[in-house]
């Protein structure tokens, strides 16, 4: 496979569409800086898939696209396409040519086509994998590519035969394994503080639990008792309530029957209140009717008389526009009569024009006939005239080599005179050339004693260098050890703020009531739960924690109606249950008087209460919880304060062990980890002041960093100073052995030249004999060349006095042109005049035309508006008489109208009084209904309320409780075991019933996460089994590619410099993952150095030949060389040329080059050039093999 065909357009300079056609072999590219040859090899790297901006030189993707000159718009649209043979089947398409295409838009879109078919990037990388032009080949080789090497340090070199050896893709499948791995190890510590969380929580949840069950019994049958007594008070209150109702009942018929009669009397006087207002708004209407026919009326008399005003003024418009029409039509016949000469006249002249040109055109033929005869004699002329010239030229010439015979005589003499001195001179020279050898050659011996002391101490800089080096490496491991730790202390910050934000580990009721708050549209009297508003340190955290217990979840509310309101939400939701501390009504509970000696005792530290922080307003919630709790530093002190106590007061010491009321003791180890309701705050503050101070840390590092990046930068500088002094003292040692070499050259040849001298006397004699010979055949020559030169001239008068007499002929043919074409041109002024006059009639003709339709056009819409008018003014008329009868009908109806209102007034007055008096009754006997109504409304209401005990304590309505109702016997003895129940249950205190469900869930959640920590634990071991496979594949791929490569260098290298020796070999053979690569070169009769030791030009050579070791490992179809022959002097650009003819057996080459041997070597030859006002790049291509052959057969 190799590149057949480059298209290009739009792409950076190359504006116009522009097609390189390459063949096998190697094609080179050439043209002046800027004129955008490395375009070329940026584009050929776009199309096969470059993303990185930088790489194509460039930081947008707009960069690429032709920006626009001074001449030329911005193009929107930039395209590549490259055409390659597959006949071999190198791609793995079914096509023997196959095209790849890629554009670019201004507006950022892109796209990708195979043989004009829509791709996507991953294709034509696929494509171009495993071909030998993918991303990881060598196809693509610059001038960056070679300073790359030069550069690079060892560890960097490495990357490059990773490329080659695709060690790459397992590097990235590593990293991502190992990413995978912290991924994990961040998850497996997430996982473990979650369970730390939680397993603080599940034991005294467990307690929890076992308290709700009792009570849970006990509530059991005191709800039966207390279901039982209801029913039985509602069905004592049903039978009074029935009683009552028929006495209500009774009397609520007497008042209806009174207020259906007051009603029917109220109906009629309402009817008749009806009808007087509908009166009165008919009364209105008909009023405003007549005003509005009035209105009416006198507005149709004022169109009246407006409509015969209009019709007057048509009449008088529509005479007008007859008048005028007559008029124009009158000026359309004159004007019609006045032009018909002119036309004809017109038609004349044209005649005559047409006649003399004809005559123009026959005087044209005979002068150009006459001027093709004159500028044949002419040239003619000139060819005589050449002749004459070289004539002369040559009898010039022979007396030239006459004069130089002459001359070279003189100078045959005068040699003679200085070769006889010039060999006394050498003596003298040979004695002098000899004394400056031997001072040279002791200089020479100076250099090399201070060479040797130069390299010494740059090895001692490179030692220095290299310490730096490690401390830096070091400094770097440590910033990624902290980088680690921060790492995961962020991963363990974050876990718990998810916790936090989540409420993970709360009640199910509380966290349902907190995420209402939080909705922001509800429940915003909530302040928090009491472990969110206390703020305690971590000594007193674990003690503050058991003494609070789940009370630590209890919600505090700014007041009563606030717990109420969520009580009900968690009732509606089904959400659990909750408790909850209204500030308005809860009590604080203080340590009471006759105990508070008990604080000054040895190792007691204070109330629970008085060792926190919060806010004021929440004090009667914190008092009520901890205010009688006492904190002691041990057991033995807290078993002295509950003594001190009499065993009424609860003590909790900081390791968490308690003394209860009563003398009961609860204490043990502690499980590691803190709560995640309690000091959750605690321990973010304690994470974010590790992570703060690793920070600085970090900061400190990156200090010391970049102080020891910059010392070691200043250390490379100075060894690099070094260096260049010591190229700089070896080139000098060089420069003085190549003068030593040159001197002794010099004394030989100054020995031979004393020897030729005494040759030069015998070839003296024999050129003195050779030179009079000359001058006898030259005299016969000039003798010749007078006559011919005289002949000529004879020739040349005669052709000179024809040419004369043509002339004068040829300007009597240009007089008579002159006079027809003044002639032709007098009369084609007076054509124009004719046609402009005749123009002027046309124009006027057709306005006068225009002007006659639209007065007969304002003439038809005169006539149509007077008839408009005219009907308008009959359908007024009749409406006039219209309006006029309907007024007399509306004044008579108004008449009746207000004789039926003052009828209906009359009647109005007399039920207005009947009203009142049946109003008065039934005032009395609603009073009598409002007692009963109020008595049965107490029963009511008494029942009401013992339904709604019933059914917000037991959930149940009558019916339900009818159908639990048991036999209770004694109504007082079950009252009086009633009421020991309530006081068993008020014994057990606050009872967190969801801590059952809690605790259920806690305990599954625990279990699922116990499974989840080891199925992490198994994934990091198989990811790290991973890696290790990963590191044995990449060290065995590794060293064989480098095996592979340092062959092929040593072979690339003796052929480049065409001897000499180089290797590459490993700086750390031990540690083949992480091992730099370094160079050693010998190039011919100079002794083995490393790559930063060499000259420039062979430090450009040596990495020149490691690319093309790779290539040959690694070969490819085709190859771009961008310059990368700049640093070469003329020697070894001969050497890189005639190397990469034989290179290019296997592979084609494009080449970008200034150099003239690399130019000479190529077989076809591509310029580019700019117009550097359009600022376009252009092509243009030469074969050099035809022309070689052509130049060959000249």
């Amino acid at each position: 496979m190799f590149l057949k065909k480059f298209d290009i357009q739009g792409f950076k300079s190359f504006a116009d569409k522009t097609t390189l056609e390459f063949r096998d072999g190697i094609s080179t590219i050439v043209g002046p800086n800027g004129s955008g040859k490395s375009n070329i090899s940026d584009a050929i790297l776009w199309v096969m898939g470059e993303q990185k901006l930088k790489s194509l030189r460039g930081t947008r993707m707009e960069d690429i696209i032709f920006a626009g000159s001074e001449t030329h718009k911005p193009l929107g649209l930039a395209q590549v396409s490259i055409c390659m043979d597959n006949s071999k089947g190198t791609l793995p398409l079914p096509y023997e040519e196959v095209t790849v295409t890629r554009r670019a838009f201004r507006s950022g879109e892109g796209e990708f086509l195979i043989n004009k078919n829509p791709c996507r990037l991953k294709d034509i990388q696929d494509l171009f994998n495993d071909t030998g032009i993918g991303r990881d080949s060598f196809a693509m080789i610059g001038q960056g590519r070679v300073n790359e090497i030069i550069m690079a340090r060892p560890e960097d070199r490495r990357a490059m035969i990773e490329e080659l050896a695709g060690i790459v893709k397992y590097r990235n499948r590593k990293k991502e394994a190992l990413r995978k791995i912290e991924s994990t190890e961040q998850n497996l510590t997430r996982v473990m503080d979650i369970m730390s969380e939680l397993g603080v929580n599940i034991e005294p949840l467990s307690a929890e639990a076992q308290k709700a069950q009792l009570y849970l019994d006990i509530k059991d049958e005191l709800d039966k008792l207390d279901i039982n007594l209801l029913v039985r008070d509602l069905e004592q209150g049903e039978n009074q309530r029935d009683q009552l109702a028929g006495d209500v009942e009774a009397k609520e018929a007497s008042v209806t029957e009174l207020e259906a009669r007051i009603a029917r009397e109220e109906a009629t006087f309402e009817e008749e209140r009806a009808r007087l207002d509908q009166l009165n708004e008919e009364l209105s209407s008909r009023q405003n009717q007549l005003f509005e026919l009035k209105t009416s009326l006198q507005q149709l008399s004022g169109q009246l008389e407006l409509s015969e005003t209009l019709l007057a003024g048509i009449g008088e418009r529509r005479e007008a526009v007859e008048e005028d029409l007559s008029l124009q039509q009158a000026r359309r016949e004159e004007l019609l009569g006045a032009n018909r000469d002119k036309v004809e006249a017109h038609k004349t002249l044209k005649e005559e024009i047409a006649a003399l040109e004809a005559e123009v055109r026959r005087t044209l033929s005979a002068r150009d006939f006459q001027q093709q005869a004159l500028e044949e004699s002419e040239e003619k002329l000139r060819e005589l005239n050449n002749e004459i010239v070289e004539s002369q030229h040559r009898l010039a010439s022979l007396k030239n080599q006459g004069a130089r015979i002459a001359l070279e005589r003189e100078t045959l003499e005068a040699r003679e005179g200085k070769t006889r001195s010039r060999a006394r001179e050498l003596d003298v020279e040979l004695k002098k050339l000899q004394e400056a050898l031997e001072e040279q050659l002791g200089e020479a011996g100076s250099l090399e004693e201070e060479l040797k002391e130069k390299r010494t101490r740059s090895r001692a800089a490179g030692e220095k260098q290299a310490a730096l080096e490690e401390e830096l490496n070091r400094t770097t491991r440590a910033m990624g050890e902290l980088e680690k730790q921060l790492q995961l202390l962020r991963s363990r910050k974050k876990a718990l703020e998810d916790i936090e934000n989540e409420y993970q580990g709360y009640f199910q009721g509380v966290k349902n009531v907190l995420q209402a708050r939080d909705g922001g549209q509800k429940l915003q009297g909530v302040e928090g739960v009491v472990a969110d508003l206390i703020r305690t340190g971590s000594r007193y955290r674990l003690p503050v924690e058991t003494a609070l217990g789940t009370s630590a979840q209890d919600v505090v509310t700014r007041d009563q109606d606030t717990a109420r309101e969520a009580i009900g939400y968690l009732k509606e939701i089904r959400g659990g249950r909750a408790t909850f501390l209204p500030l308005d009504t809860i009590v604080p509970r203080p340590l009471k008087g006759e105990f508070r000696e008990v604080l000054s005792l040895d190792g007691v530290l204070g109330t629970a209460a008085g060792l926190i922080e919060f806010e004021e307003k929440y004090r009667p919630a914190v008092e009520n919880l901890l205010g009688s709790v006492v904190v002691a530093r041990d057991l033995d002190a807290a078993m002295a304060a509950s003594a001190a106590c009499r065993r009424s007061v609860r003590v909790v010491t900081l390791e968490g062990d308690v003394i209860s009321p009563g003398g009961s003791m609860s204490g043990g180890s502690v499980r590691t980890g803190q709560s995640g309701i309690l000091a959750r705050k605690v321990t973010l503050e304690e994470l974010a002041g590790e992570i703060s101070l690793l920070e600085k840390k970090q900061e400190k590092a990156a200090g010391e960093f970049e102080t020891m990046a910059g010392q070691l930068e200043a250390e490379r500088a100075s060894r690099e100073e070094m260096l260049l002094e010591e190229q700089a003292l070896a080139a000098r040692l060089d420069e003085m052995n190549g003068s030593i070499a040159l001197a002794r050259r010099d004394l030989e040849n100054r020995q031979e030249s004393l020897s030729l001298f005494r040759l030069d006397e015998d070839e003296a004699a024999q050129e003195r004999l050779r030179l009079e010979r000359q001058e006898t055949r030259l005299a016969e020559e000039m003798e010749t060349a007078r006559r011919e030169a005289e002949q000529l001239e004879e020739k040349y008068d005669s052709l000179k006095e024809r040419i004369r007499e043509t002339r004068e002929t040829l300007g009597k043919l240009q007089e008579e042109n002159s006079a027809s074409r003044i002639r032709l041109a007098g009369l084609a002024e007076k054509e124009v005049a004719f046609r402009e006059q005749l123009d002027s009639y046309y124009r006027q003709t057709g306005e006068l035309e225009d002007r006659i339709v639209r007065l007969t056009g304002d003439l038809e819409r005169l006539k149509s508006e007077g008839e408009d008018h005219q009907q308008t003014a009959g359908e007024v008329n009749r409406r006039v008489e219209q309006l006029g009868g309907s007024v007399e009908d509306l004044t008579f109806e108004i008449s009746d109208l207000n004789a039926e209102k003052a009828r209906l007034a009359a009647s109005i007055q007399e039920k207005s009084g009947t009203s009142r008096e049946l109003r008065r009754d039934l005032s009395a006997l609603q009073k009598e209904l409002n007692v009963a109504g109020q008595a049965l409304a107490r029963l009511e209401s008494d029942l009401e309320n013992k339904l709604r005990r019933l059914e917000e304590r037991h959930e149940l309505d009558l019916a339900g409780a009818r159908a639990r109702k048991e036999d209770i016997g004694d109504p007082a003895v079950a009252e009086k075991r009633l009421r020991e129940l309530k006081k068993e249950m008020a014994f057990l205190g606050t009872v967190n019933l969801a801590s059952i469900d809690e605790y259920a869930r806690l305990k599954e959640r625990f279990d699922f996460l116990e499974k989840q920590e080891a199925d992490l634990r198994d994934s990091i071991g198989k990811l790290d089994q991973v890696v290790r496979e990963i590191d044995q594949v990449m060290s065995r791929r590794f060293r064989d590619s480098f095996q592979q490569i340092a062959g092929a260098f040593r072979e690339t290298f003796s052929e480049l410099f065409g001897g000499g020796e180089a290797r590459i070999f490993l700086t750390d053979p031990e540690d083949p993952l992480n091992t730099g690569v370094d160079i050693e070169a010998r190039p011919p009769g100079k002794a083995l150095k490393n790559l930063s030791l060499l000259s420039g030009g062979e430090k450009a050579l040596t990495a020149i030949a490691l690319l093309f070791a790779f290539l040959r490992i690694k070969p490819s179809p085709f190859c771009v060389l961008d310059e990368i022959d700049a640093a070469l002097d003329e020697v070894n650009v001969g050497n890189f040329s005639a190397f990469l003819r034989t290179f290019s057996e296997k592979t084609q080459f494009i080449v970008i080059s200034h150099r003239q041997g690399t130019i000479e070597n190529s077989d076809c030859l591509y310029g580019v050039t700019m117009d550097r006002k359009t600022g376009i790049s252009r092509m243009m291509s030469v074969e050099l093999e035809e022309q070689k052959q052509k130049g060959a057969k000249a």
